[in-house]
């Protein structure tokens, strides 16, 4: 049972990390491109990024072996989303005042 939860939690974390570093380059390029207006491209990351966590998770759902539609999944590919965009706007707003 243990090893089942430590494989949930590995599982979760690696979402969350995975859509954070996608969504940190995303927003990168975009605040790199658009330093003067950037905050709506930021949350339009989030969104694009929030999608492809569904998309997958809907596409997993049609995989031989795979369990798709896993909310818990689809939450931590949305909080990585909004941490990379936060991480990289904080990173803009004390580099380039």
């Amino acid at each position: 049972m243990a090893h089942t939860t430590s494989f949930i939690l590995v599982d979760k974390i690696i979402h969350f990390v995975y859509f954070m570093g996608l969504s940190g380059l995303l927003n990168f390029y975009w605040a790199s491109e658009h330093r003067t207006s950037y905050l709506p491209y930021g949350w339009l990351s989030i969104l694009i990024i929030a999608s492809i966590g569904a998309f997958d998770e809907w596409l997993q759902s049609y995989t031989p072996g795979r369990s798709g539609n896993d909310l818990g999944d689809l939450i931590a590919d949305c909080i990585g989303a909004v941490v990379g965009y936060l991480i990289v706007r904080l990173i803009y707003r004390y580099t380039y005042k």
